[in-house]
């Protein structure tokens, strides 16, 4: 979301359509997951926090502040195993919660 990024706001869309204004979609050859679960991290969210560090009233995110932030990027594999991981991992951790 461009509005309030910090909030952690990423959905992989289970359909084609259209999307808010207030929305950057992304259309990727990386594994959607891996790429989600890196948007809902905390290293994503760190870092969205220093590119917008400037702004105050309204907390918004912009292209040229986005395009500064980095993407770790191991291969297609890596990504997968990753998102194999999280998915056994992620249940178990939100039941001790």
């Amino acid at each position: 979301s461009k509005i309030r990024p910090l909030l952690r706001k990423a959905v992989i869309a289970p359909f084609n359509g259209l999307c808010s204004a207030d929305m950057y979609p992304l259309n990727t050859t990386l594994n959607t997951k891996y790429v989600l679960f890196y948007l809902l991290s905390d290293g994503y969210n760190v870092q969205i926090a220093e590119v917008m560090s400037s702004r105050v009233k309204m907390p918004k995110i912009n292209r040229n502040e986005l395009a500064k932030v980095l993407l770790p990027l191991p291969p297609l594999a890596e990504q997968k195993r990753i998102v194999a991981k999280l998915e056994k991992i992620l249940p178990l951790y939100e039941r001790l919660k």
